[in-house]
């Protein structure tokens, strides 16, 4: 694998020529459409149409894809490909594979899962499987990885999305996967979420979360991840609803400007300090952390004057004309527009958009390969944080009766939830009768946790919105505590580590930092001794186990 990326890949004579030619040809409408990316949540066989709807009515620079099929993803890239001059680069959060949101695409492991593998190799691997699956189904553009340190356990919509607390170890792995992602061309990778979060326990769809460390520790730890992935050549960054009180301190009651709405932040410290020169894109602009600042009318005017280049989850209908309006009142200034837009077409150029590259082909060997991948991931991030009672590995034979329970609340979360199902087909093929229950009540389960040999607690909680702390609801089948005096209970938390904090009672925990089938599959096999738990934490809790990376 090549590892001498560095700097942003520089633009050849011909695309500067390119663009040059294309901005000379833009008009004022074409330049405010070109900084907007609205979204498609659910990508359907009806979504290729509606592709073609907007980019017939609004030459936008881009548009969000979500959840879909590839070939609903394609059919969408070909709907768009030739109806304007300038085609609007395909952007998604594939994050962790391209089936993290293209549904029949290999899924790996969720991002900290890699983290505790502490393999740059594999996170590399992971990069390039994401590109170059992504681009086959139209996509340039990945808003990914999540280059963010889990401080603050208390923050719901870190933990399993980011590598870790490290800052060390965090630029190791962000900068394999990044080169990953951008080592053929095909694909711009993203850091997120600038200037950085997972200090506030706050959620920046709920409100401004604020990044409060002083510069010097900033420095020490966010700096040096983002100045690290800067000059390795990552071509876009995505500005986060967080502000940053040491470079732009707090205006009145409502705090700090967010990331989104702060010159001082994008423009003089982003661009100016750091030596950015590749794309900004804001986060979604329909985030309370970012939506409460100002009303409808200013919030794609303002995000642009404050240094974006790209409004996320714009409304082209309301939003070309409120930047036009801007323009012509003074408000914005076309120099600022014309920039915005140049940067946007430079990430066009290097990823082949402007030139309508044809999109590479994915062999079923390829898909085979990239599933290998993601499965190694899975092996080597298992970690045992508590094991008092010996009972990991689980001391029981082929044809035991075994029940799986699933604590999972299937309210306020984030995105496609991934079900547990695997772990009941695994154990299964181990020749174990398997029973399951999804969420039960704790009476339910004190009624008939006697009858099997042992009992596996699975705690599904992925990243969500607003808070990932348990409520009377999500810890329903602990109600009444069926565990005392029960031989064999296995405790194991899916994507959120730090559960044991609000479980210290629990005699053993298993931590996979994920819950996607690699992970599943990883983890029965260390239930029943068929392999050990390598993983290396990557964060640490107070009390409870360090950090190991």
């Amino acid at each position: 694998m090549n590892h001498n990326h560095k700097m942003l890949k520089p633009l050849t004579d011909s695309q500067k020529k390119n663009i040059d030619n294309i901005m000379c040809r833009m008009t004022l409408y074409e330049k405010a459409a070109h900084v907007l990316c609205p979204e498609i949540w659910n990508v359907t066989a009806e979504s290729a149409k509606k592709a073609g709807e907007i980019i017939e009515k609004y030459p936008v620079g881009a548009i969000f894809l979500a959840y879909g099929k590839k070939e609903d993803y394609r059919a969408v890239a070909e709907a768009i490909k030739n109806k304007i001059d300038t085609p609007p680069v395909i952007c998604a959060d594939l994050v962790h594979g391209a089936g993290s949101r293209i549904t029949d695409g290999v899924l790996f492991p969720w991002i900290m899962a890699a983290g505790a593998a502490n393999s740059e190799e594999l996170a590399e691997k992971m990069g390039i499987a994401t590109a170059k699956e992504g681009r086959s189904c139209g996509v340039a553009w990945t808003f990914g990885p999540v280059v963010d340190l889990n401080i603050n356990f208390h923050n719901p919509l870190m933990h399993s999305r980011a590598f870790g607390e490290d800052p060390d170890h965090v630029l190791r792995m962000s900068k394999a996967c990044i080169r990953g992602i951008q080592s053929e061309g095909y694909m711009a990778a993203t850091a997120k979420h600038f200037p950085g979060d997972g200090i506030d326990g706050r959620d920046s769809h709920i409100c401004t979360s604020v990044n409060s460390l002083s510069r010097k520790n900033w420095e020490k730890s966010y700096g040096k991840v983002w100045r690290g992935v800067i000059e390795d050549g990552v071509m876009s960054i995505m500005s986060g609803h967080i502000s940053l009180p040491f470079i732009d301190p707090e205006i009145d009651y409502s705090g700090a400007l967010p990331a989104t709405l702060s010159k001082k932040i994008q423009i003089d410290f982003l661009r100016n300090e750091l030596g950015f020169k590749g794309t900004i894109i804001s986060d979604a602009v329909c985030m309370v952390g970012f939506t409460s600042r100002l009303p409808r009318s200013k919030r794609a005017v303002e995000n642009i004057r404050a240094g974006s280049d790209m409004v996320l989850f714009a409304k082209p209908e309301e939003d070309i004309p409120f930047i036009i309006d801007a323009i012509q009142n003074k408000t914005l200034s076309e120099e600022r527009l014309t920039d915005a837009v140049k940067h946007v077409l430079e990430l066009k150029a290097r990823v082949g958009v402007l030139e309508n590259s044809s999109n590479p082909k994915v062999t079923d060997e390829d898909i085979h390969t990239y599933n290998l991948w993601a499965d190694e991931i899975g092996a080597k991030s298992i970690s045992i944080v508590r094991n008092e009672d010996n009972l990991i590995p689980v001391p029981i034979k082929k044809g035991a009766k075994v029940l799986t329970v699933t604590v999972q609340s299937d309210r306020e979360l984030r995105g496609v939830i991934q079900e547990l199902t695997v772990i009941d087909e695994e154990l299964r093929k181990n020749g174990f009768e398997v029973d399951h229950l999804k969420h039960p009540e704790g009476p339910e389960l004190v009624k008939v946790a006697s009858k099997y040999d042992a009992v596996f607690m699975n705690i599904n909680c992925p990243p969500r919105y607003g808070t990932t702390f348990f409520d009377p609801y999500s810890i329903a089948p602990c109600w009444d505590s069926f565990w005392p005096g029960h031989p064999c209970v296995i405790w194991t938390a899916f994507c959120n580590p730090y559960k044991i904090y609000e479980m210290p009672y629990v005699s053993n925990m298993i931590n996979t930092y994920s819950n996607t089938p690699s992970s599943q599959r990883a983890v029965v096999k260390v239930w029943l001794g068929q392999a050990k738990a390598i993983g290396k934490s990557p964060i640490s809790l107070e009390g409870f186990f360090k950090c190991e990376v």
